[in-house]
């Protein structure tokens, strides 16, 4: 019978003392066997310990280039992909030649297509003033065309529902073109205007909390009487009130600018005028600056019903200058609006329109400072309509 010559080998020393069989050499085998599985697990787990330490090494060093780029979401929180706030505009309000509307409008943005919503205001309205946060945006005051007169109303549409609803609350004043669009996330003010039966423009203000939504009269709050409609822009810290004039429709433009900063309530006019006055226009911004569009205008010579400048005012040094884009074509009574993007323009008077509203919108770039004329269009004229979006006021959300 054949022995195997790993458990009985033949150069077994048998001059060892305790040798004197062959179950020794039994013995030693099953123990070189285990001592080599034991060698062999360390080795494994060695060997493993090593592939783990190069794998951290390598963290965070450079890997060959690729062709295509890496995802912002996947390079973590050094390089953040730009911000895109906001969802959707909406139009309220307005008038065309004889008649003053109370039918709102939605400018989705991702599509930039108008839809008229089927849900109205609760009374018509023109010359509102704007003001909200990223749950609902305001309608207050203005003038109702059916009935001749200035109105205390605020309406609250609420982007989730897409609801209108009647505040209880009530401007301290009835007056129509005053200026909205200046707030935070907390409150929005509400500036100068007309009352009805005056051309002269008052320095009246409103402060609207928005979660009890009741509004606070702050008196003679503007430093100068003002009739400002679509005015105000702000970021988080101040808002601003451009140009305007003192009297309703026919008065001299004001070149001057206000500052409200937001936390103390305090007023100030700053040292920085409007190179281009604008008197009637739209408004909209980003966190960095914000934009006056179109209105009418009253150079040396003789008025300009219709402009088409764009001018704009940065925030972090208070200064303004026209840009070199313009509308499409020179408007007065349009109003703005936009995301953190862009700014929207639409509606409003041309000397083509005769008064009679237009349906076209024009849309400001901000981060290239371009206009161009959107495809899409209203489904009817109108000029003087309000107008708010979740993006909200006061960049702060």
């Amino acid at each position: 019978m054949a022995r195997n010559p790993q458990l009985f080998p033949t150069d077994f020393p048998a001059t060892i003392p305790g040798v004197g069989s062959e179950e020794f050499a039994l013995e030693n085998a099953v123990t070189t066997i285990q001592r080599q599985a034991r060698d062999t697990a360390v080795r494994q787990a060695h060997t493993r310990r090593i592939g783990g330490q190069n794998s951290i090494g390598n963290q965070n060093k450079l890997v060959s280039a690729s062709q295509f780029l890496m995802p912002l979401y996947q390079i973590g929180p050094v390089i953040q992909a730009p911000p895109f706030l906001g969802t959707a505009a909406y139009l309220g309000g307005g008038r065309g030649y004889t008649s003053t509307f109370d039918a709102m409008y939605q400018l989705p943005f991702s599509n930039e297509t108008f839809a008229d919503m089927g849900v109205r205001l609760t009374e018509a309205r023109m010359y509102c003033g704007t003001v909200g946060d990223a749950s609902a945006g305001r309608f207050c005051g203005g003038f109702n065309s059916k009935f001749g007169t200035s109105v205390t109303s605020l309406d609250e549409f609420t982007y989730l529902k897409e609801s209108v609803q009647r505040l209880g609350a009530q401007l301290s004043q009835a007056r129509f073109g005053l200026a909205g669009g200046i707030g935070d996330k907390t409150k929005g003010f509400l500036l100068g205007g007309v009352a009805v039966g005056s051309v002269s423009a008052v320095r009246t203000g409103d402060r609207l909390t928005y979660a009890t939504n009741t509004i606070a009269g702050l008196g003679n709050f503007l430093l100068t009487d003002r009739i400002a409609p679509h005015n105000g822009t702000c970021n988080k810290f101040s808002g601003y009130i451009y140009g305007g004039s003192p009297v309703a429709w026919l008065g001299g433009p004001l070149f001057s600018i206000e500052r409200i900063t937001l936390t103390t309530e305090a007023i100030t006019t700053i040292g920085t005028t409007l190179a281009h006055a604008h008197v009637v226009h739209g408004t909209c911004g980003s966190d960095i600056k914000g934009y006056l569009a179109g209105g009418n205008t009253n150079p040396p010579a003789s008025w300009n019903w219709f402009t088409n400048t764009i001018t704009a005012f940065t925030y972090s040094g208070e200064t303004s200058a026209p840009l070199s884009a313009t509308l499409v074509e020179g408007k007065v009574c349009l109003d703005g609006t936009g995301s953190s993007v862009a700014g929207y323009f639409v509606g409003g008077d041309t000397v083509a329109a005769n008064w009679q509203g237009t349906t076209t919108a024009d849309k400001l770039t901000y981060n290239n400072e371009t206009t161009a004329r959107l495809g899409a269009q209203l489904s009817q004229p109108q000029s003087d309509q309000g107008a708010v979006s979740d993006y909200g006021a006061g960049f702060s959300y």
